[in-house]
């Protein structure tokens, strides 16, 4: 069952007033995991954006950075709440109709660190991480290689879907090195604490094409207890792939 609370907030810039929902609870009845620590729900998961942007002035903010405030308890009439504005997030900015919106995605991500927006290391983490899924979101649900096409029994999706595929040589030229830098620079902020860590800085550097790295990387798991992303991600590594593959 989902429960849904609206809040009202004030931008931290303009203090334009605008209203938001916290999902309090969500029921998830399937999920599948990627590779790269991407987890896709069924029904597809409500989240609380951590990233808004004010519907006025249109720039963007941590949730954190601003209180969310219970309206009933602030004395707002339910006529007052009903004229406030909704905050946006990402995806109701003006690109998010448009055909490449996925790669504009991954430009604003990019904009957004360029500018200083992840003002801690913990920030910085989510963001190159949201940059990272949502670049591989180009290749998750279909083989990026003819290669990985055979080794999935994938081929014939493989032709169709770049014959149907929509040129966008540009923009796709834009992110490409987007890639390596910012898993680059994910590796020098994310320090290896735990199984999934390692895990999960494997996977990094057999994105990279670093597979010695990405070796070293699963011997230093000393209790495993994620087997099956273990294997998977070490059968990747001796297969010598690099794109992004379903777990479960």
């Amino acid at each position: 069952m989902t429960t849904i609370a609206i809040r009202s907030l004030s931008c931290p810039f303009c203090q334009h007033e605008m209203t938001s929902y916290e999902i309090m609870s969500y029921h998830v009845y399937s999920s599948e995991t990627y590779s790269d620590g991407f987890v896709e729900n069924n029904p597809p998961m409500l989240s609380n954006s951590n990233i808004l942007i004010c519907s006025d002035c249109h720039k963007p903010f941590w949730r954190s950075d601003i209180k969310m405030k219970d309206p009933h308890e602030e004395g707002i009439s339910n006529d007052k709440l009903d004229g406030l504005p909704k905050v946006m997030d990402i995806f109701d900015l003006s690109f998010a109709k448009d055909e490449d919106f996925s790669i504009s995605m991954c430009i604003y991500y990019q904009q957004l660190l360029d500018s200083g927006f992840a003002n801690t290391e913990e920030r910085e983490f989510e963001l190159r991480m949201k940059l990272w899924h949502q670049i591989n979101n180009e290749f998750r649900y279909f083989p990026s290689s003819w290669i990985d096409a055979l080794l999935q029994n994938e081929l014939s999706l493989y032709i169709k879907r770049n014959k149907r595929r929509p040129r966008k040589h540009d923009k796709e030229a834009e992110i490409r090195p987007l890639f390596r830098s910012n898993l680059k620079q994910l590796l020098s902020i994310f320090k290896a604490e735990s199984e999934e860590d390692y895990l999960l800085r494997s996977e990094i550097y057999r994105e990279l094409g670093d597979f010695k790295r990405a070796k070293k990387q699963l011997k230093m798991i000393k209790e495993l207890k994620n087997t099956k992303t273990y294997k998977k991600i070490k059968r990747a590594i001796v297969l010598r792939r690099t794109s992004v593959f379903k777990i479960t």
